[in-house]
């Protein structure tokens, strides 16, 4: 376990993370050589300024975009199920 100082090293903490494993699986998926010009964020995330920047941050070559439907997740996943 981490001891933290503050909140907002805590809150840093996880945000650091969870761009970690969002890049990682984001890398699972990208081909080697690919050329995706654009990220899409959706959902709560499309909000946290942090986690964006961070995403940006680890791909400078890619523009990242947000959607302005804060559950896209959601309704991305129903629309799966009613196939």
């Amino acid at each position: 376990m981490y001891e933290f100082s503050s909140f907002e090293e805590a809150y840093h903490q996880l945000m650091n993370e969870l761009c970690n494993l969002t890049i990682e699986s984001v890398n699972l998926v990208i081909p080697e050589k690919d050329d995706i010009a654009n990220i899409y964020i959706t959902g709560g995330f499309s909000k946290n300024l942090t986690f964006l920047n961070l995403i940006s941050e680890a791909y400078k070559s890619k523009m990242v975009y947000t959607s302005e439907i804060s559950n896209a997740s959601a309704l991305g996943a129903a629309l799966i199920i009613s196939v």
